[in-house]
């Protein structure tokens, strides 16, 4: 229902109770500017009604039951400060017990911190072209215990970042890997992870691999 003229305003929710200037014939005028049109209806049951579907019309999220603006953007209001860093260090916990498996060769640990399903994605620059590797975690831990015995591989977390939305949150952090004593690269872990009934699960890693002058902001010790 909108008038003719041009730039007249939206009509809002109609009220039935004005004077009637002939018998059985009520003019309904909606609430907003009086210069915007009337409403003539011929009677007043059909007032209500055009009234009331004025007013879901400007009001469609009412109708539908959807909480009005405040109570969704106190819906969508971030977690305490102290709640989001508990789990910053409560998942950043979870990627070093990761890498503290990998460094003394416990696969049963691993496991525990990789379910079934978990992928790793290897993201590498290559002659100016981006290589993706993709693999399995039962792959990975396979190629882990074939490794030397010997052989330590050691990778270390720096600065991270960490975001979380309800039950999924991602760890984004920098590490530098060491193979024994000698520096093998660097780069960016990007750990998701979603809240179980059983509790935090890794979903995903994903990672660059870095070498040069970049790296030499991260020496060992």
């Amino acid at each position: 229902m909108r008038g003719d003229a041009k730039g007249a305003p939206q009509p809002g929710p109609l009220r039935h109770d004005m004077i009637s200037d002939t018998p059985g014939l009520v003019v309904c005028r909606p609430i907003y500017p009086p210069s915007s049109p009337t409403m003539v209806c011929a009677h007043s049951f059909r007032c209500l009604v055009l009234g009331a579907l004025s007013a879901l019309l400007v009001h469609p999220a009412a109708a539908q039951g959807r909480p009005a603006a405040g109570a969704a953007a106190a819906a969508m209001a971030p977690a305490p400060a102290a709640d989001t860093a508990a789990l910053h260090a409560q998942l950043r916990g979870m990627a070093q017990r990761l890498f503290d498996g990998m460094k003394a060769r416990d696969t049963s640990a691993l496991r525990a911190l990789l379910p079934a399903g978990v992928a790793l994605h290897a993201v590498q620059e290559r002659n100016g072209e981006t290589v993706v590797r993709t693999t399995t975690a039962d792959a990975w831990l396979q190629g882990l215990a074939a490794g030397p015995a010997d052989q330590v591989i050691e990778e270390r977390l720096f600065r991270s970042e960490f975001r979380a939305d309800g039950g999924l949150a991602i760890l984004w952090a920098e590490y530098d890997l060491w193979i024994g004593p000698r520096f093998s690269h660097c780069g960016i872990d990007q750990f998701t992870f979603a809240r179980t009934a059983a509790g935090w699960r890794l979903l995903s890693l994903a990672y660059t691999i870095q070498q040069g002058a970049r790296c030499l902001t991260a020496p060992r010790g």
